[in-house]
Protein backbone atom coordinates (compact mmCIF):
# COMPACT_ATOMS: atom_id res chain seq x y z
CA UNK A 1 0.00 0.00 0.00
CA UNK A 2 3.00 2.58 0.71
CA UNK A 3 4.53 1.49 -2.75
CA UNK A 4 1.38 2.55 -4.26
CA UNK A 5 0.85 5.87 -2.59
CA UNK A 6 4.33 6.25 -3.36
CA UNK A 7 4.03 5.94 -6.48
CA UNK A 8 1.14 8.24 -6.81
CA UNK A 9 2.82 10.68 -5.61
CA UNK A 10 5.98 10.45 -7.96
CA UNK A 11 3.23 10.51 -10.59
CA UNK A 12 1.49 13.94 -9.44
CA UNK A 13 4.79 15.57 -9.13
CA UNK A 14 5.81 14.74 -12.06
CA UNK A 15 2.59 16.39 -13.09
CA UNK A 16 2.75 18.91 -11.61
CA UNK A 17 6.70 19.66 -12.67
CA UNK A 18 5.32 19.01 -16.66
CA UNK A 19 2.40 21.38 -16.24
CA UNK A 20 5.07 24.02 -14.78
CA UNK A 21 7.62 24.06 -17.11
CA UNK A 22 4.48 23.96 -19.51
CA UNK A 23 3.53 27.37 -18.11
CA UNK A 24 6.72 28.96 -18.00
CA UNK A 25 7.42 28.07 -21.70
CA UNK A 26 4.02 29.55 -22.53
CA UNK A 27 4.48 33.05 -20.56
CA UNK A 28 7.84 33.40 -22.04
CA UNK A 29 6.34 32.44 -25.82
CA UNK A 30 3.71 34.79 -24.84
CA UNK A 31 6.28 37.65 -23.34
CA UNK A 32 8.66 37.25 -26.76
CA UNK A 33 5.26 37.84 -28.97
CA UNK A 34 4.18 40.81 -26.92
CA UNK A 35 8.29 42.15 -27.40
CA UNK A 36 7.99 41.60 -31.22
CA UNK A 37 5.01 43.43 -31.45
CA UNK A 38 6.46 46.55 -29.34
CA UNK A 39 9.07 46.25 -31.85
CA UNK A 40 6.91 46.53 -34.60
CA UNK A 41 5.19 48.86 -33.08
CA UNK A 42 8.41 50.95 -33.07
CA UNK A 43 9.07 50.32 -36.19
CA UNK A 44 5.59 51.09 -38.05
CA UNK A 45 6.45 55.04 -36.38
CA UNK A 46 9.80 55.07 -37.90
CA UNK A 47 8.03 54.33 -41.21
CA UNK A 48 5.28 56.82 -40.81
CA UNK A 49 7.97 59.90 -40.08
CA UNK A 50 10.27 59.01 -42.79
CA UNK A 51 7.29 58.51 -44.94
CA UNK A 52 6.33 62.38 -43.94
CA UNK A 53 10.16 62.92 -44.46
CA UNK A 54 9.57 61.49 -47.97
CA UNK A 55 6.33 63.27 -49.16
CA UNK A 56 6.01 66.13 -47.43
CA UNK A 57 8.97 67.65 -46.29
CA UNK A 58 9.95 70.83 -48.10
CA UNK A 59 13.58 71.18 -47.60
CA UNK A 60 14.37 67.66 -48.98
CA UNK A 61 14.50 68.85 -52.32
CA UNK A 62 17.91 69.62 -51.31
CA UNK A 63 18.73 65.51 -50.80
CA UNK A 64 20.32 63.51 -53.93
CA UNK A 65 17.50 62.55 -55.56
CA UNK A 66 19.26 59.08 -55.46
CA UNK A 67 20.20 58.68 -51.95
CA UNK A 68 16.21 59.27 -51.60
CA UNK A 69 15.13 57.06 -54.34
CA UNK A 70 17.40 54.09 -51.97
CA UNK A 71 15.86 55.30 -49.00
CA UNK A 72 12.42 54.73 -50.68
CA UNK A 73 13.01 51.52 -52.26
CA UNK A 74 14.77 50.15 -48.92
CA UNK A 75 11.46 51.12 -46.75
CA UNK A 76 9.10 49.89 -49.49
CA UNK A 77 10.87 46.25 -49.07
CA UNK A 78 11.23 46.98 -45.03
CA UNK A 79 7.78 47.30 -44.43
CA UNK A 80 6.40 43.94 -46.47
CA UNK A 81 8.34 41.65 -44.25
CA UNK A 82 6.95 40.07 -41.20
CA UNK A 83 9.81 37.58 -39.30
CA UNK A 84 12.41 39.25 -37.41
CA UNK A 85 14.70 36.87 -39.74
CA UNK A 86 13.34 38.17 -43.19
CA UNK A 87 13.10 41.73 -41.69
CA UNK A 88 16.30 42.53 -40.24
CA UNK A 89 18.29 42.78 -43.48
CA UNK A 90 16.07 45.09 -44.81
CA UNK A 91 15.15 46.97 -41.66
CA UNK A 92 19.20 47.54 -41.59
CA UNK A 93 19.43 48.55 -45.14
CA UNK A 94 16.72 50.78 -44.56
CA UNK A 95 18.26 52.22 -41.49
CA UNK A 96 21.55 52.44 -43.55
CA UNK A 97 19.85 54.53 -45.94
CA UNK A 98 17.77 56.45 -43.76
CA UNK A 99 20.63 57.76 -41.90
CA UNK A 100 23.04 58.24 -44.93
CA UNK A 101 20.07 61.19 -45.95
CA UNK A 102 19.84 62.63 -42.83
CA UNK A 103 23.50 62.80 -42.46
CA UNK A 104 23.44 64.48 -45.87
CA UNK A 105 20.73 66.65 -45.08
CA UNK A 106 22.81 67.95 -42.37
CA UNK A 107 25.35 68.89 -44.48
CA UNK A 108 23.05 71.28 -46.62
CA UNK A 109 23.31 74.69 -45.31
CA UNK A 110 19.63 75.28 -46.41
CA UNK A 111 18.17 72.08 -44.70
CA UNK A 112 20.48 72.65 -41.42
CA UNK A 113 18.07 75.40 -40.70
CA UNK A 114 15.41 74.36 -41.59
CA UNK A 115 12.78 73.94 -38.81
CA UNK A 116 10.45 70.71 -40.33
CA UNK A 117 13.50 68.63 -40.73
CA UNK A 118 14.64 69.73 -37.95
CA UNK A 119 11.54 68.40 -36.14
CA UNK A 120 11.52 65.24 -37.99
CA UNK A 121 15.38 64.61 -37.49
CA UNK A 122 14.31 64.83 -33.75
CA UNK A 123 11.65 62.46 -34.04
CA UNK A 124 13.29 59.82 -35.90
CA UNK A 125 15.85 60.11 -33.16
CA UNK A 126 13.34 59.23 -30.51
CA UNK A 127 11.83 56.36 -32.24
CA UNK A 128 15.38 55.04 -32.60
CA UNK A 129 15.93 55.48 -29.33
CA UNK A 130 12.70 53.78 -28.44
CA UNK A 131 13.27 50.56 -31.02
CA UNK A 132 16.43 50.19 -29.70
CA UNK A 133 15.39 49.41 -26.33
CA UNK A 134 12.49 47.48 -27.34
CA UNK A 135 14.59 45.48 -29.63
CA UNK A 136 17.35 44.94 -26.65
CA UNK A 137 14.30 43.75 -25.03
CA UNK A 138 13.15 41.22 -27.67
CA UNK A 139 16.43 39.94 -27.87
CA UNK A 140 16.74 39.35 -23.71
CA UNK A 141 13.39 37.51 -24.30
CA UNK A 142 14.21 35.34 -27.20
CA UNK A 143 17.19 34.38 -25.11
CA UNK A 144 15.67 33.41 -22.26
CA UNK A 145 13.21 31.39 -24.03
CA UNK A 146 15.47 29.59 -26.20
CA UNK A 147 17.58 28.55 -23.01
CA UNK A 148 14.87 27.31 -21.32
CA UNK A 149 13.34 24.88 -24.39
CA UNK A 150 17.27 23.48 -24.37
CA UNK A 151 17.49 22.59 -21.06
CA UNK A 152 16.27 19.35 -19.28
CA UNK A 153 13.84 18.77 -18.75
CA UNK A 154 12.49 21.74 -20.59
CA UNK A 155 13.51 20.56 -23.94
CA UNK A 156 11.33 17.11 -23.51
CA UNK A 157 8.05 19.38 -22.74
CA UNK A 158 9.07 21.86 -25.13
CA UNK A 159 9.10 19.72 -27.85
CA UNK A 160 6.08 17.95 -26.90
CA UNK A 161 4.07 21.02 -26.94
CA UNK A 162 5.97 22.37 -30.39
CA UNK A 163 7.77 25.48 -28.76
CA UNK A 164 10.34 26.28 -31.08
CA UNK A 165 13.34 28.20 -30.93
CA UNK A 166 13.02 32.16 -31.73
CA UNK A 167 14.92 33.96 -33.45
CA UNK A 168 16.72 37.20 -32.52
CA UNK A 169 16.42 40.14 -34.51
CA UNK A 170 19.78 41.75 -35.25
CA UNK A 171 19.17 45.33 -35.43
CA UNK A 172 22.38 47.37 -36.23
CA UNK A 173 22.36 50.27 -33.37
CA UNK A 174 23.01 53.72 -35.17
CA UNK A 175 24.03 56.47 -33.05
CA UNK A 176 23.59 60.22 -33.61
CA UNK A 177 26.43 59.99 -36.17
CA UNK A 178 25.30 57.26 -37.97
CA UNK A 179 28.14 54.74 -37.54
CA UNK A 180 27.04 51.96 -35.59
CA UNK A 181 27.55 50.86 -31.89
CA UNK A 182 28.67 47.02 -32.67
CA UNK A 183 29.37 47.05 -28.45
CA UNK A 184 25.28 47.82 -29.06
CA UNK A 185 24.66 45.59 -31.53
CA UNK A 186 21.79 42.88 -31.24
Amino acid sequence: MTTLFTLIGLFLGLVLSARSIHQRLQRLRNGLESAWIEVDRQLQKRYEVTGRLLQGCPDCSALDPARLEKMSQSLSAAMHLVSPREKAPAENRFQQALHGCLKQSSLSPEAAHSTPLALLRRQLQEIENELETAVENYNTIVRDYNATISYFPSHIIASRFHFVAAEAFPLDTMGSEGKAHPEKAA
